[in-house]
């Protein structure tokens, strides 16, 4: 039986347990928060995701999410989250959330995953110092039930490199960080 998250405590992923199963309940009722919480300017938060249909496409911070999308990604001050629509997001199929940061700074603080009910997943970062992308965490939908993976997997290079290396190749970009939605 796959772990399932605390409902009253946090869990924490850890490298020898990266893996959460969110239960129906978690993953059908209000919305996932998922917060990046580390120095103010150290990164940036963004996700990429496709959809039942194929879709795929990235918020990042700046973009315009489209109307139909269940992601949104807000910054207040220096707190940056992504809110998960899971009335919004019966057709999310996968999503990978990474930072982003131009110069070498080291990765430090944590991610953290809220379910509408309170249960919280913690992903730590410690990670030395390294300009580029950093996969925090992949999500993906299993029959109804979101699977949540600490992924931290460092790819020199921008978000488009990062999507990539994920599968998300259906999405064209501009440059290596603003993809054409």
């Amino acid at each position: 039986m796959p772990r399932r998250p605390s409902p009253d405590g946090a869990t924490v992923l850890t490298r020898r347990r990266p893996t959460v199963l969110l239960n129906r309940l978690q993953s059908a009722i209000g919305a996932l928060r998922i917060q990046g919480l580390w120095p103010p300017h150290s990164a940036r938060l963004g996700c990429a995701f496709q959809l039942h249909s194929g879709r795929c496409t990235v918020v990042w911070p700046g973009g315009v999410p489209g109307r139909v999308d269940p992601l949104t990604l807000t910054a207040n001050g220096e707190s940056q989250t992504v809110t998960l629509d899971l009335l919004r997001c019966r057709e999310l199929d996968r999503a990978i959330l990474v930072a982003a940061c131009d110069s070498a700074v080291p990765w430090t603080g944590t991610l953290l995953l809220t379910t509408y009910g309170g249960s919280r997943v913690e992903v730590p970062l410690d990670g030395p110092p390294a300009p580029g992308v950093l996969v925090l965490m992949s999500l993906y939908n299993l029959s109804g039930e979101y699977v949540v993976r600490a992924e931290w997997e460092h790819i020199a290079g921008s978000m488009r490199d990062a999507a990539t290396a994920y599968g998300f190749d259906r999405i064209s970009w501009y440059d290596g960080d603003t993809a054409i939605s």
